[in-house]
């Protein structure tokens, strides 16, 4: 029953949250910079970075800068791997 609540929860944020996005358009000239955290990632707990430059009203160029990091225990030794995400936006 909690799985479900929980559930219904996100799913009403979730669309709440799209509606918002929507009603928001960029400028010219105008920064957006977004920060957000990953869940339910086998990689550990990603984070990323987003930054969008608007050219024009319905147009803007950015980039995304993600993190994240995994330790592996293999009986006699633990391994860590490190995640770096850099790539380009365009909306």
């Amino acid at each position: 029953m909690k799985k479900i609540i929980f559930l219904l929860f996100v799913a009403a944020v979730a669309v709440g949250t799209v509606n918002k996005a929507n009603a928001q358009a960029y400028e010219e000239g105008s920064s957006v910079i977004q920060a957000g955290v990953g869940l339910g990632s086998s990689l550990g707990l990603p984070i990323g970075l987003v930054y969008d430059y608007g050219l024009k009203e319905k147009i803007s160029l950015g980039g995304y800068l993600g993190y994240a990091s995994k330790t592996n225990n293999y009986g006699t030794f633990d391994a860590t791997f490190s995640y770096i995400i850099i790539g380009a936006r365009g909306n």
